[in-house]
Order: structure tokens, then sequence, then C-alpha cells
């Protein structure tokens, strides 16, 4: 589905049905006068985590695929499967503890495989408000 205005340079496009994977979503740069498509904006998951530190909630990574402050579950869901999908080629999954207050309370991480050593047992890597993600 393509979304934006006549004569927009920069349109939305996402698959609204799909054999396979979702693809997107995506902003596209359209030049006219090339009659060209270029993605304008697409999240790279592990060069996000590298530039946040190397490692990433389901909720961060929704957060920047979405282009949203404040991602909802669904949008939660899809950012953590495509975590999984990373796992173990890109990332190491840390699942997080339920349950408690905000003091026990920790999110489930993916952290980059080369960072794994230094942020697996550091428990003070996350802010204690993020909601856990799946697990």
């Amino acid at each position: 589905m393509l979304t934006g205005e006549p004569g927009d340079p920069i349109i939305g496009f996402r698959h609204v049905k799909q054999p396979g994977d979702e693809v997107g979503p995506w902003r596209l740069l359209h030049n006219q006068r090339a009659g060209r498509l270029t993605i304008e904006h697409n999240v790279y998951l592990p060069e996000l985590a590298d530039v946040v530190g190397g490692q990433l909630t389901a909720k961060q990574a929704a957060a920047a695929i979405y282009d949203t402050d404040d991602p909802g579950r669904a949008q939660i869901q899809k950012a953590l499967r495509r975590l999984d999908a990373l796992v173990p080629v890109a990332f190491t999954r840390v699942n997080g503890a339920k349950g408690g207050g905000k003091k026990t309370r920790r999110p489930t991480r993916w952290i980059l495989n080369d960072r794994v050593s230094e942020l697996a047992a550091d428990e003070d890597a996350l802010p204690f408000d993020e909601e856990p993600a799946g697990g």
C-alpha cells in the first residue's frame, strides 16, 4: 500500500498482505524526473543496536521501525519477531523477568553478539520503566 499525496517527494509503503514475512514499513523518496523510488527510511536492527549501546528491547526496536514514541502491542510483537529472526546471526536473546514491581521487572533484550560478554550480566544496562517484551 502506498500512502501520500499527489506530488509528494516522500511517500509511505508497506505490504497489506504478503506470502512470507512483512516488508517495511518504509518511507520512499520519489524522484519523478528519473522515475525512481529509493528507501528514505528503513531500520537495520543490528546497526540501531550498535548506535544505542549494543542492545535493544522489542519496544525500542518497534519505536524505531514504526517511527513512533509509543508503539502499540502489535508493533512491539512484530519487532520482537524481527529481532528473534536475527538470533543467532546478529543477536543473542537475554530473557527478561516479569512480575513484581518496577525494581524487579526486566525487559527481554537482544544483545549484539560481539557485545554479549560485556552486556549480558549488566543488570543496570536498561531502565526499569520499560515494559517486558515477550519472555
